[in-house]
């Protein structure tokens, strides 16, 4: 460096600049996640850059068996099986010789392709009037990274913006399918549908339904149509459905978004457990109107082909001189019914499942039932596990010249054992039953009649004693001894136990009989029992069941 002023005298310095070789680490990105298909070759290309433009090496730990990597090129091979299932972090590492950077790379090992997740939101959601402004959001997420989206209105493609969003103008009243399709970088494609409901400004009306077959009262015990008609201009839906009387899961039968008429659907009682069943007519516009038809019918058939049914016996105790089998007994009819072994698994014996075509009041919560009339049919599982129906008709009492009556029932054709009823004087009025003195509508299903609902006998006297809300509360034997039955146990007059031990759920997890032999029983996430165990005897079964999850079973092993 040199310096001069203006006469002419200069100076000079010398600076020493030193240039230091500084390595920067390999420029490195996360690896995008992907999922392999079991028995197919998967290869991957790993890349990383250098800022210093130096040559990388790679190196892999935990490579899965099977697997190659070649450190010099940071090439991926794979063909993984079966077995392999499963997520597999690996880390990579990549190095310019003085440094070097490691990443995970996720690899998703499945036997069948799961397709990315999907969803459609549209603003606003609700039925909207025509010529109304939707805004479509469509959002996706899978193992790899999504590639690309694409929409559909009405079958018709419309574009998204960078956003994933897209505003369709909405134009005559109906139904607009709207359906979003995404595909990963993997090639795997997921969908999703949704609907746009434009309603008619005109319709101020609910939808006109009528159920005409079969009529209230019916006992269907064959193939039987059910025939009716749903109409509206402006439908969104309708829906026919049967119920079991008391229970919330019902049974679709058909469904339909366009006017019917004539026949609707059909029964087959082969399906269906015998009891009384509320068939449900429902239509909705789409302004959201609901009209609803309702018929209280019974289901009664000696055939039901399509039925699978199994006992087993886990072991049998005997207390107090009577002999009680531990028993289940699975019915696929009943395959929607938590019961006390889990979907579909009564305890035999315990479970009588009561069910009445008596049309309920709705304020039953509140004490309020309606009264039997002659006729009124009640059913329940039997001790022996075979279903049964039984008739209320009640006694004669005489009585001077009023006529008073006690419960009576006949048993269907068939049927060995006995009904009995919670005692009670009856009166007769407008053909239906009170009780003498208190007025109450007769209904044991109320519990309002002595110290039991109902009980069953056997033709060797036998006597099972029933409330309605708890099951098996005694057994009777024909020389009068007596076995007390509760939800955790089973108590003879001498003081021995057989402990019945309920997880949170409600579901048996454990029997434990007076001689110290115990049954454990284990259930998955979806409430199915999947094993049990008799310990004493070092017998193990495993249950399996179909993956649609609704509890049918399939394998016992």
């Amino acid at each position: 460096f040199g310096v001069r002023d203006s006469s002419g005298e200069e100076d000079t310095a010398v600076a020493l600049v030193q240039i230091l070789n500084i390595n920067r680490p390999p420029s490195f990105p996360t690896p995008p996640a992907h999922q392999l298909l079991a028995g197919q070759l998967f290869t991957l290309d790993i890349a990383a850059v250098d800022p210093d433009g130096n040559d990388l090496t790679y190196s892999v730990a935990d490579l899965p068996p099977g697997a190659t990597f070649d450190g010099d090129t940071g090439t991926f091979t794979w063909t993984p099986v079966g077995a392999q299932a499963g997520r597999y972090d690996i880390p990579v590492t990549a190095s310019d010789g003085l440094s070097k950077k490691t990443e995970l790379l996720t690899l998703v090992v499945t036997t069948e392709a799961v397709p990315p997740s999907v969803r459609i939101d549209l603003t606003p959601s609700f039925p909207v009037n025509p010529a109304r402004g939707i805004v479509i959001q469509v959002t996706a997420s899978g193992i790899a990274p999504i590639a690309s989206l694409g929409l559909k209105v009405d079958g018709k493609a419309v574009s998204l913006d960078m956003f994933g969003r897209a505003v369709y103008i909405t134009k005559t009243p109906g139904i607009l399918v709207v359906e979003a399709s995404v595909t990963d970088e993997d090639g795997i494609t997921g969908t999703a549908i949704s609907e746009i409901l434009v309603r008619d400004p005109g319709d101020l009306a609910a939808p006109v339904v009528n159920l005409d077959a079969p009529g209230n009262g019916m006992v269907i015990s064959s193939l039987t149509d059910v025939q009716g008609s749903v109409s509206d201009q402006n439908l969104n839906f309708w829906q026919l459905s049967l119920t079991a009387v008391g229970s919330s899961a019902g049974v679709v039968l058909n469904s339909g978004r366009v006017n019917a008429t004539d026949m609707l659907g059909s029964i087959d009682p082969g399906r269906f457990e015998n009891g009384a069943y509320t068939l449900v007519l429902e239509a909705r516009d789409i302004s959201g109107r609901v009209t609803k038809v309702e018929r209280l019918i019974e289901i009664n058939s000696d055939s039901k082909p399509g039925a699978y049914t199994r006992l087993e016996t886990d072991f049998t105790i005997e207390i107090d001189g009577l002999v009680i089998p531990i028993s289940r007994f699975y019915s696929s009819l009943n395959a929607n019914q938590d019961a006390d072994f889990g979907y579909g698994w009564q305890f035999a014996l315990a479970d009588p499942g009561f069910a009445s075509n008596l049309a309920p009041t709705g304020r039953e919560v509140d004490g309020l039932y309606n009264a039997y009339s002659r006729g009124t049919r009640v059913y329940l599982t039997l001790p022996n596990g075979t279903r049964a129906g039984f008739t209320f008709d009640p006694m004669v009492i005489e009585s001077g010249n009023r006529e008073f009556y006690q419960p009576f029932w006949k048993s269907d054709s068939g049927v060995t054992f006995t009904l009995l009823s919670g005692s009670a004087v009856l009166r007769e009025v407008e053909g239906e039953f009170f009780e003498v003195g208190t007025g109450l509508p007769y209904n044991p299903f109320s519990g309002q009649f002595d110290n039991f609902d109902f009980a069953v006998s056997s033709a060797e006297g036998t006597r099972y004693v029933y409330s309605v809300t708890a099951g098996l509360r005694e057994i009777w034997t024909a020389s009068g001894e007596k076995v007390n039955w509760t939800q955790s146990g089973v108590i003879a007059a001498d003081g021995s136990r057989v402990a019945v031990e309920r997880n949170s759920q409600g579901r048996i997890s454990r029997i434990v009989a007076p001689d110290g032999t115990q049954a454990i029983y284990q259930y998955d996430g979806f409430g199915n029992l999947v094993q049990a165990t008799i310990l004493e005897d070092n017998q193990r079964t495993w249950l399996g069941y179909r993956a649609t999850r609704d509890h049918l079973l399939t394998d016992i092993a």
